[in-house]
């Protein structure tokens, strides 16, 4: 089965695969909550994302963020078959 929403990325090596990025803020303090979150196609640049986020926070929420932090040692999906 194939969503066709995804789009393909390059993941570590010569590997192509079907994905997403996922982008999201969440709340430094010990409860750790999600405020926001956002899925795009994996050929969407990382930076746009991250300051529409911001804007949704800030206006949103009425939040001011002090501090941006970036991971990206996610692993790709996996596909239907597990693989």
């Amino acid at each position: 089965m194939m969503d066709p929403d995804a789009t393909m990325m390059n993941s570590k090596g010569e590997d192509i695969r079907l994905g997403y990025h996922t982008h999201y803020v969440v709340d430094g303090e010990k409860a750790r909550i999600i405020l926001a979150a956002l899925v795009t196609p994996s050929e969407v640049m990382e930076n746009q994302p991250v300051l529409d986020l911001l804007w949704r926070v800030r206006f949103r929420w009425k939040l001011w963020p002090r501090q941006f932090t970036e991971s990206r040692a996610r692993k790709p999906p996996l596909d239907s078959s597990g693989g």
